[in-house]
């Protein structure tokens, strides 16, 4: 079969991430193939956010379960001004698909090789904390209990046997089968859970079972993610796994437009976007049209609703074939994205992995509760001597006046706990130079805004410490998946440390929540604050409604904050104030 892909490149060592994100912000490095077509430009890209949430999109997102923010996080408010004033932001004209000659294409891929009975697929799911939704009348797919399973090739095989992965996920277990059957798929799982190569190990069988690019052709697969730090993150992966298939990266960037375009000409089969980008290449022609694309990966779902991108995401959709396969990724799966998938996904599955909003249960969480702000940096210099031994720490603040002022506390204390910072109006060479002294172990503690941050993988993390709450439970869960993701190269999975006051009684609620479904204990730094029970009281009440909550009391007095272990009771929640002297 002559026109099919049967092409095996040898890969390269296995390149680190955060080495290849910065090696194209310096080197403008230009990595050639040499196949059977034009070779593919290696895209440069620079740190800096692509869109971040504004007050709006903040308020449209969110829903009964999450807090209004109850501060206003200028860094998101400035950046969303900036880029809508600058971007435009006109839709694609729509296409009459009937007017196009779309060529057929295969979608099922996957034989089962063993047989298991209904009991037996729901124990492994049990084993799994896996739930699969079908539509009446949909026939099930069991999950993989191995990567020899799935129906690799022997390529991909080889491939994973040299980057050291052995067994599939839970979200891997599920996903590879139903996508290799060709079905539509929505993803609900918490970060670090290792969805990326969920998709894109589907996607490279169905690349390499079409013909080769053309002229003027391509792409053949598309993934959008929310940011351009997440687009170079799923870039690199993509790269790994691409065997003889050209990968091009298209997102914002200061002087890597010329190379997406390059690129863009000489032909990718896979092409890894933010939304905005990609609507303009479109508008401009660079990419002439969308009719070779039969595979679309929507990643971090809920993270491009938050940021706005719902109109330019269906405007994008709308120019594919309507009988493509498309898999949707997200965190949460509120109700617009619900709408969202109901009308550009055919018949989804859905597959859930633990809890929906669920943060990783293998990252130990601590929330510590202290009477005032100016408690938080006394609590921070206590707690510095043991997060830095054990590792590199990330600290995260709402804003970028908040993230300038610790740094320069930090540093203002010597040599002791040298730190770097990054936010949106750090220069591109200051943040490179701060993520390299990161990266190397020089300056151990980071101090970042949540966007900054966004997309980062460095696996060595070990401590998270949310210094101000997140805007959202949401946004929390993908701050503390930053440490220990998924425990690769031995790192096991770390501590995320949450610092709250009174005036964060309305996310306490969802924290205390958050914790309880992954059966973590909340920490107080003295019996005797009895504002902090009320403070939890109000959070829980104002998030789940009217009732009480049940606070059973542990014996443990540790140095600097007992634990108090709290059980969130969901049929009936009970309040038992503590009399405290």
């Amino acid at each position: 079969i002559s026109h099919l892909r049967i092409a095996y490149t040898t890969m390269d060592d296995e390149i680190d991430p955060l080495d290849a994100f910065m090696a194209g912000i310096e080197a403008q490095v230009v990595q050639e193939r040499t196949v059977h077509r034009a070779p593919a430009v290696m895209e440069r890209c620079s740190f800096e956010e692509e869109v971040k949430e504004s007050k709006i999109a903040i308020g449209k997102a969110a829903t009964a379960t999450d807090p209004q923010p109850t501060q206003v996080f200028e860094e998101d408010v400035e950046e969303w001004n900036r880029v809508n004033k600058n971007q435009d932001m006109e839709e694609l004209a729509p296409l009459d698909h009937s007017t196009v000659s779309y060529e057929s294409f295969r979608k099922v891929f996957y034989k089962p090789t063993t047989t298991h009975t209904a009991s037996e697929v729901s124990q492994l799911r049990r084993e799994l904390d896996t739930r699969v939704e079908l539509r009446p009348g949909d026939a099930d797919v069991a999950p993989i209990q191995s990567f020899m399973q799935a129906g690799f090739s022997r390529q991909i095989l080889a491939l994973l046997m040299k980057h050291g992965l052995e067994a599939p996920t839970p979200i891997q277990s599920q996903a590879f089968p139903l996508a290799m059957s060709g079905r539509d798929i929505i993803g609900i799982a918490q970060t670090g859970s290792g969805k990326t190569l969920a998709f894109l190990l589907p996607m490279m069988v169905h690349i390499m079972d079409q013909r080769f690019l053309e002229k003027d052709e391509g792409p053949i697969a598309v993934i959008l993610s929310p940011t351009r730090e997440l687009a170079h993150q799923i870039y690199i992966e993509a790269k790994k796994f691409s065997m003889d298939a050209n990968c091009a990266a298209i997102y914002g960037g200061a002087g890597n437009k010329w190379d997406q375009i390059q690129s863009i000409r000489k032909g990718s089969e896979i092409v890894v976007a933010t939304p905005g980008r990609l609507m303009e290449h479109l508008r401009k022609r660079v990419i002439k049209n969308l009719h070779r694309v039969t595979y679309v990966v929507l990643d971090e779902a809920d993270r491009m609703f938050e940021m706005g991108f719902e109109s330019q995401l269906r405007s994008i959709l709308g120019q594919i074939r309507p009988d493509r396969q498309t898999l949707l990724f997200s965190a949460t799966f509120r109700r617009r994205i619900e709408m969202l998938a109901r009308d550009v996904l055919t018949n989804p599955v859905k597959i859930i992995v633990g809890t929906v909003g669920q943060a990783n249960d293998e990252i130990k969480q601590v929330a510590v509760v202290l009477p005032t702000k100016e408690a938080k940096w006394n609590w921070l210099l206590h707690t510095l001597p043991e997060l830095t031994e054990e590792g590199k720490l990330l600290i995260f603040i709402g804003s970028k006046a908040g993230v300038d002022q610790l740094a320069a506390s930090l540093n203002g204390l010597g040599d002791v706990y040298p730190c770097v910072s990054l936010h949106g109006d750090k220069s591109q060479f200051d943040r490179a130079d701060a993520l390299r002294r990161f990266k190397s172990g020089k300056c151990p503690i980071l101090v970042a805004t949540d966007v900054a941050a966004r997309g980062l993988d460095i696996k060595d993390v070990k401590n998270v410490v949310n210094y101000e709450v997140a805007k959202n439970i949401d946004t929390h869960v993908h701050r503390i998946g930053r440490t220990g993701r998924m425990g690769v190269d031995g790192v096991s999975p770390g501590t995320a440390y949450t610092v709250l006051t009174p005036k964060d009684y309305e996310f306490a609620g969802h924290l205390v929540n958050n914790m309880d479904l992954s059966n973590q204990p909340v920490r107080f730094p003295s019996p005797k604050l009895h504002f902090a029970l009320v403070m939890i009281h109000v959070g829980v009440v104002r998030a789940l409604g009217s009732g009480r909550q049940v606070a059973a009391v542990s014996a443990q007095t540790p140095p600097w904050a007992p634990a108090f272990n709290l059980r969130l009771i969901r049929s009936i929640v009970v309040i038992d104030f503590f009399k405290t002297g």
